[in-house]
């Protein structure tokens, strides 16, 4: 039975060489086209390199804002887009100026333990 597959995987590259980077799946639903969260997979979004040269806080957020904006302006128009970044991605302001609508769920980040009962204890109730 010929079906058409209408998932399909893509990336948006800023810089040469690449200094961020956004893999994002395409879908579309009931005619719509939309950018989403692929099955099975805990994150997606944007991934920046560390950025070259200025390494002041202030050079950390310029570079932030320039590559986020270049590839939210790469991205194809959609009438959907529902995604869940990395804990690591603290910078809203480009998605924000862009229009996009945020909202913000909180995780618990757990060093690594090799040690279950010492896991078990940093967990117990106190």
């Amino acid at each position: 039975m010929p079906f058409a597959v209408r998932d399909v995987w893509d990336v948006v590259i800023s810089g040469d060489p690449p200094v961020a980077a956004w893999p994002y799946f395409r879908s579309q639903y009931a005619g719509l086209h939309m950018i989403r969260q692929p099955s099975f997979t805990a994150y997606a979004g944007p991934w920046l390199a560390p950025p070259s040269g200025d390494s002041t806080p202030y050079g950390k957020l310029s570079f932030e804002h320039l590559q986020l904006n270049h590839l939210i302006s790469a991205l194809p128009a959609t009438a959907f887009l529902q995604l869940t970044f990395r804990p690591e991605l603290q910078n809203g302001l480009p998605f924000y100026w862009a229009c996009f609508q945020q909202t913000t769920r909180y995780t618990n980040m757990l060093p690594p333990v090799n040690n279950p009962d010492t896991l078990h204890a940093c967990l117990a109730y106190r």
